[in-house]
């Protein structure tokens, strides 16, 4: 999040009353910020030139096509528009936070991903631990424990109308003093869901079909799923970093999923203004 508002105020110090040359020198920022990018295109709706030095724009607007995050995830759509920005460039450069802040920073974001490329980031080698590690941490205890005895293999994503499905299979990790050898055992696992917004700070299943070697499991194992992801995915948790996200929008369309989203950064409290001092 604050790599998200540094990019932004970084377009009020360059100094410039030139709206074009502030386009200019963001989207080289875009491009040294990330690894690649099909496109960039921006907008700076600049102030007065004395405002505008001052540390306020009236407006951004940036869309990006194909950009990569890292080497081995692309992203296929990411749009910002912002409401006005004030910030006070003496305070920029004074480490973490969002001391630069004269009021709070919000506006509006839209992402994109198409499934083909986030399975070839699935497939990458560091991906597999950390899917493991989050299916752990939205399963139920006693499921999870189960999982902890297995490594995942050969995820796949896809997207459907209005749904989205995921595939994996489970095998066994080595038992160290196998008494006697065992061969590995494996699962396929099917996760089939379609999903809801809650007053945009959290996100349920809806229609949720698991199946473990093609069989449905028990509707208390999808109970307890569903009860999982509602309490892992809540957005009010960033608040208290100053930080307010709120999920709008979540479209699934055969090969693409787009979420639509709304961002408010804080500044933060300033001593003379808390009652209790």
């Amino acid at each position: 999040m604050e790599a998200l508002t540094i990019l932004l105020s970084s377009l009020l110090l360059v100094g410039s009353p030139s709206g074009l040359l502030v386009d200019r020198i963001t989207q080289s920022f875009l491009k040294s910020t990330f690894d690649e990018a099909n496109t960039w295109q921006v907008r700076v709706d600049n102030a007065p030139v004395h405002r505008l030095l001052q540390g306020q724009v009236e407006r951004v607007r940036i869309a990006g096509r194909g950009i990569w995050l890292t080497p081995d995830l692309q992203m296929a759509i990411l749009e910002i528009e912002t409401d006005a920005i004030d910030i006070n460039p003496d305070n920029f450069r004074e480490g973490p936070g969002f001391s630069f802040l004269e009021r709070p920073l919000q506006g509006g974001i839209r992402v994109g991903f198409t499934d083909t490329a986030l399975n070839q980031w699935l497939s990458s080698p560091q991906m597999s631990d950390r899917l493991r590690q989050l299916a752990i941490s939205s399963l139920p205890r006693v499921a999870a424990a189960q999982l902890e005895r297995y490594r995942i293999v050969n995820p796949e994503i896809t997207f459907l109308d209005n749904r989205i499905r995921l595939q994996v299979e489970l095998v066994q990790l080595p038992n160290p003093d196998p008494e006697p050898p065992s061969q590995p055992f494996e699962l396929a696992l099917a996760v089939e869901s379609g999903f809801n917004i809650i007053k945009g700070w959290g996100l349920e299943l809806v229609d949720l079909e698991v199946t473990v070697n093609q069989e449905p499991v028990p509707p208390l194992v999808i109970d307890l799923i569903q009860e999982g992801v509602r309490e892992q995915f809540d957005l009010r948790t960033l608040e208290s970093n100053s930080v307010i996200l709120r999920l709008l929008q979540i479209q699934v369309i055969p090969g693409q999923l787009e979420m639509a989203g709304f961002l408010r950064v804080q500044p933060p409290l300033n001593p003379s203004d808390d009652p209790d001092t």
